[in-house]
């Protein structure tokens, strides 16, 4: 958490900081590294982070664990919300703040 509050107040949710494409080429699902610790987040550009959830990674990647599987399973079908919602008009990106506006509901 410190590290994301950091990032919020300090330089932005730059690429820097994550490992780029944890799931697939098509999402924007990312890696926050903490030694073994694993948060995965859909970083849409550097003001706009969609936080997930993850754990310790104990195997050698995360397709192998089903807990860390699923975190990054969950992000990649909020990403296909998001993005048909976002190209649709029905969700906007404040270019100044960051913040989302309209339909904020993934049903």
């Amino acid at each position: 958490m410190a590290k994301l509050k950091e990032m919020s107040r300090e330089s932005g949710f730059l690429g820097g900081f994550f490992k780029e494409k944890e799931g697939s080429r098509r999402d924007y699902v990312v890696d926050l590294r903490e030694d073994k610790l694993r948060l995965y987040c859909l970083r849409v550009d550097d003001f706009l982070l969609i936080v997930g959830s993850g754990g310790v990674k104990t195997t050698r990647t995360y397709q192998e664990d089903p807990h860390l599987l699923a975190s990054v399973e969950d992000l990649q079908m909020v990403h296909d919300l998001f993005m048909r919602m976002y190209l649709s008009g029905k969700i906007r990106v404040d270019s100044n703040t960051g913040t989302l506006r309209g339909t904020l509901k993934f049903l």
